[in-house]
């Protein structure tokens, strides 16, 4: 059921959104060095992401949806 959901691990961390262990197993070899996130009126923001041995995490353009759709810890 989880995964019909994914989701993200930690809140920001040094400007950074860290992506769930599973998804990011499931599909890291799949993901580019870049993603289009796409929100519900249809605008696309480029975002980098940065990979680790264990961790995959939104990083450049991030911050920039974040403070723009006002996105806080909660």
């Amino acid at each position: 059921m989880r995964e019909k959901n994914p989701g993200f691990n930690k809140a920001l961390q040094d400007g950074k959104l860290e992506i769930q262990s599973f998804v990011a197993m499931k599909y890291g070899n799949f993901l580019a060095r870049s993603v289009l996130l796409k929100v519900p009126n249809g605008a696309m923001w480029p975002v980098k992401l940065t990979r680790s041995v264990r961790s995959t995490w939104l990083e450049k353009g991030w911050l920039d949806v974040a403070k723009f759709y006002s996105l806080e810890e909660g």
